[in-house]
């Protein structure tokens, strides 16, 4: 039973009026009109019938107003408990992140996590994959959130999001034109990457090795320790 019905019906019951039940739902007339009769449907019995200008309900529509404002309320208790509980839950939650999600994705949502739970005190630490990964290793933290996987045996974890590597260059450089380029294209340009350790590195060095090509074979001309780096 779908528990708007119910309420769209208790307020015609207290209203009188189907018109302006459905002013105060947002409803038009022949909206309302119909969920009363889903419910006449639901139950096989008639709920309300006309009085000059007025409804007024029958004996079994009586009975349903009784109960569904029972139901309504209970409802209501149900969702202040369950509510109370939740912002009553306490602690300390203990997270390391590796720069991309722990600068571009988890901000928001702890955000959203603190709105919902703010008695719950949170902390971040932001690293390279590799530094996250000893960290839930060695139980430092609760939660660790990378931008790849790395073998660990003492770690678990599962995919959540999916993010994709682009080549980044200055406006007016030759393969700006270009929407996509080959791997080997990568070799005649000096590069910008990220620090060992990184998730971004490991992407990088896994895509030169699916084209049979080592990592020292790039020229890299400067490694940085964030994206931010990187980009400037």
């Amino acid at each position: 039973m779908n528990l708007n019905l119910l309420k769209t019906y208790v307020r015609v019951v207290e209203t009188q009026n189907l018109s302006k039940t459905a002013e105060e739902f947002g409803l038009s007339q022949p909206a309302v009109t119909k969920q009363i009769q889903a419910l006449e449907d639901h139950y096989g019995v008639l709920l309300l019938e006309r009085s000059g200008r007025r409804l007024k309900t029958t004996e079994a529509g009586e009975t349903l107003y009784q109960c569904a404002k029972d139901i309504i309320k209970a409802m209501e208790r149900t969702d202040k408990a369950i509510e109370e509980v939740s912002e009553s839950r306490k602690g300390k939650l203990y997270l390391a992140a590796s720069t991309i999600p722990g600068q571009y994705i988890l901000p928001h949502i702890i955000k959203k996590f603190k709105d919902k739970y703010p008695n719950v005190s949170m902390s971040i630490d932001i690293g390279d994959t590799e530094k996250v990964f000893n960290q839930v290793a060695e139980r430092e933290i609760d939660v660790g959130v990378v931008g790849a996987w790395m073998k660990n045996r003492k770690v678990e974890g599962f995919k959540w999001l999916e993010d994709e590597l682009v080549v980044a260059v200055p406006e007016g450089h030759r393969l700006s034109k270009f929407n996509e380029i080959k791997v080997q294209e990568l070799l005649t340009e000096k590069w910008i990457v990220r620090e060992k350790g990184s998730g971004t590195r490991k992407a990088i060095e896994e895509l030169l090795a699916a084209n049979g090509i080592k990592h020292e074979d790039l020229p890299v001309y400067i490694e940085a320790g964030s994206t931010e780096a990187v980009l400037a």
